[in-house]
């Protein structure tokens, strides 16, 4: 009897806080991933962020690709970061945060991984600096070193800002 409520309530949240952020919690295709950690190089100096990490799968991904590293993944949908919150539970290098990622001021700046939309792109190109990739969407005015187009449906572009 309560599953309703509680299904009702889930579709609620998600609804509100995709029209709060402007996006839906989307998940990165398969697809999309294994293109996107192909392309990063062995050995990154420094902290993984991802920002808008949405359910985590990419965040896990990317601390498994590099066990070496702190992944500190950006998520501020309730759902989506409780349930990478779990995922990361079970991985030492992953952290994942409910928090505005423009308002943090990052430190050690060793790789931004983002799957946003063109506001959010806009809003954050002043203040990556750094080596950024990000799928699916480019930053407005910066021109990328490389473009990789993903053999997926869409056609998926995959943007790196500095050489990888």
């Amino acid at each position: 009897m309560l599953i309703i409520p509680f299904l009702i309530f889930l579709y609620i949240t998600i609804f509100y806080y995709t029209w709060k952020l402007g996006i839906s919690p989307m998940p990165t295709s398969p697809k999309v991933k294994r293109a996107l950690l192909a392309a990063l190089p062995e050995q990154i100096e420094g902290t993984i962020y991802e920002l808008g990490s949405g359910w985590g799968h990419l965040a896990l991904a990317l601390a498994k690709k590099y066990p070496q590293n702190q992944v500190v993944a950006y998520e501020l949908s309730p759902l989506p970061y409780l349930f990478s919150h779990i995922l990361s539970l079970s991985v030492k290098n992953l952290s994942i945060r409910r928090e505005n990622f423009y308002k943090v001021s990052f430190q050690d700046k060793g790789l931004f991984v983002c799957y946003l939309f063109p506001k959010a792109m806009q809003k954050l190109e002043q203040k990556l600096e750094g080596t950024v990739i990000s799928h699916t969407f480019a930053f407005p005015s910066r021109q990328p070193a490389r473009i990789i187009e993903v053999e997926d449906a869409y056609r998926t572009q995959i943007y790196a800002y500095k050489h990888l």
